[in-house]
């Protein structure tokens, strides 16, 4: 019992004595009055030693479950009637300074999935005491045992997000893209946004995005990523911001006829929270061509020619905000079946022959014979031509006596 339950209580003491001994007058109503307040606050007191409270720590106390968990758990405790008055006491003390250990995770930040692998974790540990259905010493060293398991899966649990999902495109070898996480922060219970944001820092591109990555412009029209307001993006913005997302490039050879597929595989994309859609486009002569939209990541075109060949691209991207989040290079070469045809200028070798009698491809004639030929030719016309002149005007000139003698006839 604390002091000042024993306090009011001699208060209370000294009330009765009063207030029995008076049964008239101002005084007798002051002694009721007190001796009235004395017994509430007694009550209170009472009342709240038998339902105590625990500060949940390392951001458990963020999470409405956590608290709910917790409650059921003292409720347990309190309804079980083997234990005693001092049992409960001891259990209760000994669980609130085991959470006290955890306050070293205080300063620290968890993202969504840790928050529910954590509320998940404490839950599971507290039901698996109750299931237990121990009590007295027993109760307490298996109470010792889940908490000291509680600590450690904790630890795991923060260590995890830090080493692997914070800013994942910046670990195991990436360093590329531009990621926005929703964190916690543990002692505030805040949401938070960090911004993660790849590169070499070679071209202080990385600093530009991170200071200017809300404007999103897509068909010349720039609007703020959540306010949706036209924006005018910082200059420079969008030529560091095509650096910063390239993170790959891979050289795909296939022959004619085969089908070109390939994937745009982003392991650190399975850390985003958004719904995430795949953008694939062909690039020539710095022309963009789009060729798909959706959630799929992957892409194929059957029965590949040598057209296929080129420059593809394909970036992820926030399906809401159309925010890129990274971007891939394909450079596709179709090869024809020898293997030695050039991209762009077909291979004489796989020229289709014409009918018999044509040129074929072996008989190469020089262009000085050819020369010759056409002007042979165009004398044999022209030969030709004076012959026929020749032969008409003699026709004509031995036409004209016997027309002549004709007329003198008609005349007579």
């Amino acid at each position: 019992m604390t002091s000042q339950c024993r306090l009011l209580i001699v208060c209370n003491l000294i009330s009765a004595e009063h207030f029995a001994g008076s049964f008239d007058g101002r005084t007798s109503k002051i002694s009721f009055y007190y001796l009235t307040m004395n017994i509430l606050i007694l009550l209170i007191l009472f009342f709240n030693q038998i339902t105590p409270t625990v500060t949940l720590l390392s951001c458990l106390k963020c999470s409405k479950d956590s608290e709910q968990a917790t409650e059921n758990f003292f409720k347990y405790l309190e309804t079980e009637n083997w234990y005693s008055r001092r049992e409960y006491e001891t259990l209760i003390t000994f669980f609130t300074n085991e959470q006290k250990d955890m306050a070293k995770h205080d300063t620290r930040k968890l993202d969504y999935f840790g928050m529910s692998d954590l509320a998940e974790t404490y839950g599971n540990i507290l039901k698996s005491m109750e299931a237990s259905r121990l009590n007295g010493k027993d109760l307490l060293g298996f109470m010792e045992i889940k908490l000291q398991e509680l600590k450690v899966k904790v630890d795991n649990i923060f260590n995890s997000y830090e080493n692997e999902r914070v800013c994942p495109n910046l670990k195991n070898g990436s360093n590329c893209g531009v990621l926005e996480q929703k964190v916690i922060d543990c002692s505030t219970c805040n949401h938070q946004t960090l911004l993660c944001v790849g590169g070499t820092n070679e071209n202080k591109c990385d600093e530009m995005v991170a200071k200017c990555p809300m404007c999103v412009c897509i068909d010349g029209s720039c609007f703020h990523k959540k306010t949706k307001k036209k924006c005018n993006a910082c200059p420079g913005y969008f030529n560091c911001l095509n650096e910063v997302l390239k993170c790959s490039t891979h050289q795909i050879e296939i022959h004619e006829g085969e089908d070109l597929a390939f994937e745009c595989n982003f392991k650190f994309l399975g850390n985003i929270e958004e719904e995430i859609e795949y953008v694939y486009d062909k690039r020539h002569n710095f022309q963009i061509h789009p060729l798909k939209t959706g959630s799929k990541s992957n892409y194929a075109k059957p029965f590949a020619t040598s057209q296929d060949s080129g420059h593809y691209t394909c970036t992820a991207r926030s399906k809401e905000s159309k925010f890129p989040f990274a971007r891939e290079d394909f450079i596709v070469k179709v090869k024809s079946e020898s293997g030695s045809r050039s991209m762009d200028v077909p291979d004489p070798a796989f020229a289709p022959k014409v009918a018999n009698g044509g040129i074929n491809e072996e008989d190469k004639e020089d262009p000085f014979e050819f020369t010759i030929m056409i002007v042979a030719m165009a004398a044999t016309v022209i030969v030709i031509s004076i012959f026929a002149i020749i032969l008409i005007v003699y026709i004509k000139v031995k036409r004209a006596p016997n027309n002549t003698e004709e007329n003198e006839f008609g005349n007579v």
